[in-house]
């Protein structure tokens, strides 16, 4: 039960962020990923 609740609390939050930057979201692992094959 910890754990669901922990789940849908990070969801929530998750959604959230989303929300409050849609284009944002997507962009952030991308540049990290490319920032990893550059060094």
């Amino acid at each position: 039960m910890v754990h669901y609740a922990a789940i849908v609390r990070d969801l929530a939050a998750l959604r959230r962020h989303a929300a409050a930057h849609p284009e944002g979201m997507p962009s952030m692992p991308m540049r990290g990923f490319l920032t990893d094959d550059d060094t």
